[in-house]
């Protein structure tokens, strides 16, 4: 029995320690560029999904996000199942290339970031938008 027990505390304080933590964005609050938990107020570290109400859509990753905020590939989703925006964080900062749809999945700007700041914007309704501009952005950046 001690043995077992053993075991037990072994791969739970591992997973702990060099476990991944898996986060549902419906589960917190966004304050000031992070996430925290909703009733303990602790920021949190780790991969973000999102769940939907509907069950027979899976869960979606949204991000990650460490002590330093926000990093790399980003996705926020509509209820539906669709998605919203997607871009990349650098330093909690958006940079690069993102892309903005409605909730049927279509597509409606296309914005450029540098550092956090907005550098330029495509209303996809009323120009051109194709990947050819998202090709010379990210060689840019």
């Amino acid at each position: 029995m001690r043995l077992i027990l053993y075991k037990i505390i072994i791969i739970l304080n591992y997973s702990t320690l060099f476990g991944q933590h898996r986060y549902y964005i419906n589960d917190l609050v966004e304050q000031n560029d992070y996430y925290l938990r909703k009733i303990t107020g602790d920021t949190v570290q780790g991969e973000i999904y999102r769940s939907f109400e509907k069950k027979d859509i899976d869960d979606a990753y949204v991000g990650f996000i460490s002590s330093s905020g926000k990093s790399g590939k980003w996705t926020n989703w509509w209820k539906n199942g669709k998605k919203k925006l997607e871009g990349e964080y650098r330093s909690n900062k958006k940079h690069g290339f993102w892309t903005d749809w409605d909730e049927n999945g279509i597509k409606y700007y296309e914005s450029i970031y540098k550092e956090g700041f907005l550098i330029q914007i495509k209303n996809c309704t009323t120009e051109l938008c194709d990947s050819t501009w998202n090709k010379k952005i990210n060689e840019k950046f």
